[in-house]
C-alpha cells in the first residue's frame, strides 16, 4: 500500500484545528445554561396567579370597586 506521511505543516494545522474545535465545544457546553430562560424568568404558578388576581380585584381598589359595582347592577 502506498501511504503518504503527513507533513509537519499539515500535522500542526490538524492539531490546531482539533484543539480549537474541542475548546469551542467545551465553551458551548458550559455556557449554554447561561442562555436558558429558566435562569431569568420564574415559571407561572396558578396559585400565585389566583392570589394576585384576588389582590387586584379587591373591592377596596379602584378596579375592584368598578367590577363589584358592575356585578351588583347587572
Amino acid at each position: 500500500m502506498n501511504e503518504q506521511q503527513e507533513s509537519k505543516v499539515g500535522k500542526k494545522l490538524s492539531e490546531f484545528t482539533t484543539r480549537k474545535v474541542v475548546i469551542l465545544v467545551l465553551v458551548m457546553l458550559f455556557t449554554s445554561p447561561v442562555f436558558t430562560t429558566s435562569n431569568y424568568l420564574e415559571a407561572p404558578n396558578t396559585y400565585n396567579y389566583g392570589l394576585d388576581l384576588l389582590r387586584d380585584l379587591d373591592p377596596r381598589t379602584e378596579v375592584g370597586k368598578e367590577l363589584f359595582n358592575n356585578i351588583i347592577t347587572m
